[in-house]
């Protein structure tokens, strides 16, 4: 039996959310220093996929809380040109604990441009954020 933090209560395995997003060129490998073609970059389709997850979940969340990303297994199996829109689609597959795991796809008209995993974890925002300044002061 999975063990779910109180604040996750609301999130349900299957609760699947699509973005849609157009390739600009910020987001092509040539621009970004990935590659040098003006296609789809892997690290952009891993934005797009955290921040696809991120928004799925977040109105799920009490205010003080928000998602971190903690790991990304993805294939980028396809390229995608400039100007084309891409559809990324994430689906919650296990909670436990504070993690949320995510299947994800990323589709280019009909075909399936990535695939994979995302894990998010879920943190109280001002503690996160104290944490990193405890973590700067004693490491300067």
């Amino acid at each position: 039996m999975e063990k779910r933090n109180e604040s996750l209560l609301n999130i349900s395995i299957g609760l699947k959310c699509t973005s849609e997003y157009v390739v600009e060129d910020k987001h092509t490998a040539k621009h970004i220093g990935s590659g040098d073609v003006s296609v789809l970059s892997t690290p952009s389709m891993i934005l797009f996929i955290e921040q696809t997850a991120m928004n799925c979940v977040q109105k799920y969340l009490p205010d003080e809380n928000t998602t971190v990303g903690i790991l990304v297994n993805i294939k980028h199996l396809n390229p995608v040109p400039v100007n084309e829109k891409i559809t990324v689609e994430v689906v919650v597959t296990s909670i436990e604990n504070r993690k949320i795991v995510f299947d994800t796809k990323v589709y280019w008209r009909n075909i399936v441009v990535g695939e994979g995993l995302h894990e998010r974890y879920v943190v109280n925002t001002n503690r996160f954020i104290e944490k990193i300044k405890k973590l700067i002061s004693e490491n300067k």
